[in-house]
């Protein structure tokens, strides 16, 4: 079982150093990069936040600790209003919550857990739910259920080998680099149209 979030020992001061990437002036190339950056430091950090303002021009989000002052604003600076670089321009007071006092985490999404497990699966591809669930308990202090640990291995499957319809659509290249390689060789590749596949 994972029990480390029941027992919050953390101090002030540690708690704080663990937010060094969130930091007034730090740049981000988008705004799907700053999220994820938020969702790290959140995660590792032990709370949770609450989105206040998000658009293609803001984000700002605050601790949902009951009270807690901390606060983060990050404002597109570039003309491109669709996607441009992100900065941090303010941070509010530091933490004064004692943290998430349950086993769970808002922000520990699958496609968040996904990134977090990504080497583990390109080395074993064996790599199975509950395993995923011990180490990010491990790991992280985050309880995980059997359904969003499967739903991470997924996307993070798919973030690895690509979906079908890319490998698919890559078969003709491969053939001619297997031609082109191998010397004297014939390739045969049989495609089945749509409809035929149904019957």
């Amino acid at each position: 079982m994972c029990f480390s979030k029941l027992t919050f020992s953390r101090t002030i001061e540690g708690y704080n150093r663990q937010l060094d990437v969130l930091i007034v002036g730090t740049l981000f190339n988008n705004k799907a990069e700053l999220k994820k950056a938020c969702q790290a430091v959140a995660t590792r950090g032990g709370f949770e936040y609450t989105i206040i303002k998000s658009d293609c021009s803001r984000f700002t989000i605050k601790c949902s600790g009951n009270g807690c002052p901390w606060r983060m604003h990050a404002a597109n600076i570039s003309n491109d209003k669709s996607g441009g670089v992100f900065e941090i321009k303010t941070m509010g007071e530091d933490h004064k919550c004692l943290g998430i006092q349950h086993l769970g985490h808002h922000q520990a999404s699958a496609a968040f857990i996904s990134t977090e497990i990504q080497e583990k699966l390109r080395d074993h591809s064996s790599y199975h739910p509950k395993e995923i669930q011990q180490d990010i308990c491990r790991r992280l202090g985050i309880k995980l259920s059997y359904q969003k640990a499967i739903r991470a291995k997924a996307t993070a499957l798919q973030a690895i080998n690509g979906t079908d319809e890319e490998s698919y659509f890559a078969l003709p290249k491969y053939c001619e680099d297997l031609k082109r390689n191998n010397d004297g060789s014939k390739v045969v590749l049989e495609s089945t149209s749509e409809e035929e596949v149904g019957q």
